[in-house]
């Protein structure tokens, strides 16, 4: 098993929570799972109106960022998502994630993640090996969905998706995230 590493300005954290939460369970129940070759757009309508039902009815609380961690996986298929927000220092915390054995903490210098801080405009990497910040944590990736999450120009966090080489991103995996980052 490839061990994540990072540079030394990135905080790593172990998580301990499970993988999958009741809010997880919950959606499975609700909307089929995206099959490979299936286009994101077909189901992107339910999982959108599902993450603003989510925030309309709580707000961004943690455990509603959870469960639209839960959408991106369940009905998208996305098997590494992140939500970073970004703190008064600067640096950008995870506030929730699905598929990450570690928690990395961010503060715009380097990777991918870090370029979106800085420019405050998303990336779409379809393969991280051709990217000069991309920054490996896992072997397996191989693409990348980063977008700033934005309000009125200002920098509140960033949604994360990466993908390996048995479910590559294409151009309709960037509209979802964005769509998806748009709500948040």
């Amino acid at each position: 098993q490839v061990r994540p590493t990072r540079p030394p300005h990135d905080r790593t954290i172990p998580i301990d929570r499970p993988m999958e939460t009741r809010a997880d369970r919950a959606l499975t129940r609700r909307a089929p799972r995206r099959r490979s070759g299936t286009p994101q757009q077909s189901i992107g309508h339910e999982g959108l109106e599902e993450v603003g039902y989510l925030l309309a009815g709580a707000g961004p609380t943690p455990d509603v960022l959870d469960a639209i961690m839960g959408v991106l996986t369940v009905q998208y298929g996305y098997h590494q998502v992140s939500l970073h927000l970004l703190g008064d220092d600067g640096v950008a915390r995870l506030a929730a994630q699905r598929g990450y054995e570690v928690a990395v903490d961010f503060d715009g210098t380097s990777g991918v993640i870090g370029r979106v801080m800085r420019t405050r405009e998303p990336a779409f990497v379809p393969n991280v090996g051709l990217d000069p910040d991309y920054s490996a944590a896992n072997a397996e990736v191989t693409g990348e969905i980063c977008i700033p999450l934005l309000a009125q120009g200002e920098l509140l966090g960033v949604l994360n998706v990466e993908s390996t080489a048995d479910q590559p991103l294409e151009e309709a995996d960037r509209r979802v995230v964005a769509m998806v980052g748009d709500r948040l």
